[in-house]
């Protein structure tokens, strides 16, 4: 058991094939994005979801793999299980930071009334 969470992926490589591909390749060889990401799909820009999965080192497999291909921005995305565990992960180098989802509700606004 664990925590589940959905992850996809934006490889952002300003449309270099070669970077694509090499950042395919480390993605198949990492267990734990294989199994959350739809590695096999043939879009090598962005990575779906495969099944809510446990990837608890992404962090530090993202670091590593964005450090091995630099140049290109990796936009990993996570919905965990609890309501609000809603967040992005940048990496580009390997280096990377990590942002939650901030909800922000708008006042009362007359003119949107139908």
């Amino acid at each position: 058991m664990g925590y589940d969470t959905r992850f996809t992926l934006k490889v952002d490589t300003g449309g270099d094939v070669a970077k694509q591909i090499k950042a395919h390749q480390a993605l198949s060889e990492c267990d734990e994005a294989r199994y959350c990401l739809q590695i096999g799909k043939h879009d090598r820009e962005f990575y779906e979801c495969n099944e809510p999965g446990h990837w608890y080192k992404y962090d530090e497999d993202m670091r590593r793999i964005s450090a091995e291909i630099t140049g290109v921005l990796f936009t990993l995305t996570g919905d965990g299980e609890e309501r609000k565990d809603i967040w992005q992960a940048f990496y580009l180098n390997g280096k990377g930071y990590h942002e939650k989802a901030v909800v922000t509700l708008l006042p009362f606004n007359k003119k949107k009334l139908t």
